[in-house]
């Protein structure tokens, strides 16, 4: 088993011991990307509070991933979980937490880093979604308006409020250190 894989297997464990439901697909385009791992969990936290998180964990290998390739499978990602609930965005009481986490061995290009760093909240509220972009090259660690983590060391995130997207940074942060063997 490789870096990467074993990478990937500890992550799903990580979110399986985190109460994560998960579907795995094989890829329909059988690019470079292997298999897409779909992870949901309810927060439960009422009717009128609390987000549902979707995870999506995507493996790639051989070759450098796009701007324009990541962009694609986020906004398919979003669209696939928008679907399936019936309330419009603006009327949401339980929101969303879309998050697309990429896992690859090979460096990313800084316009792929500024699209991922340049994400905005939907105006019409309903939904929250990041990217996270793992790079095993590097051991580095890409995120929302955040600057480049090392994953080699200690990730060690501060944040000054907590939101649905900084609760997916902080789980990224465990997940991390639960891969590496940090925990």
């Amino acid at each position: 088993m490789n870096a990467k894989e074993y990478f990937i297997e500890k992550s799903k464990t990580f979110f399986l011991d985190a109460g994560f439901e998960k579907k795995e697909t094989e890829n329909p385009k059988k690019d470079s990307i292997e298999k897409i791992i779909y992870l949901h969990k309810d927060s439960k936290a009422g009717v009128f509070r609390g987000f549902d998180h979707y995870f999506m964990i995507i493996p790639k290998s051989g070759v450098k991933l796009k701007k324009e390739e990541i962009e694609e499978i986020h906004e398919s990602f979003r669209k696939e979980v928008n679907a399936k609930i019936k309330t419009p965005r603006a009327f949401r009481f339980k929101v969303p937490n879309i998050v697309s986490v990429f896992i690859s061995e090979e460096n990313i290009d800084q316009d792929s880093i500024d699209y991922i760093r340049d994400i905005r909240r939907p105006w019409q509220g309903g939904e929250v979604h990041n990217i996270v972009y793992f790079d095993l090259s590097s051991m580095s660690l890409y995120m929302h308006n955040r600057t480049e983590y090392s994953i080699n060391g200690v990730v060690n995130l501060k944040l000054k409020k907590v939101d649905p997207s900084n609760r997916s940074f902080y789980f990224i942060q465990e997940m991390c250190r639960y891969a590496l063997g940090e925990e």
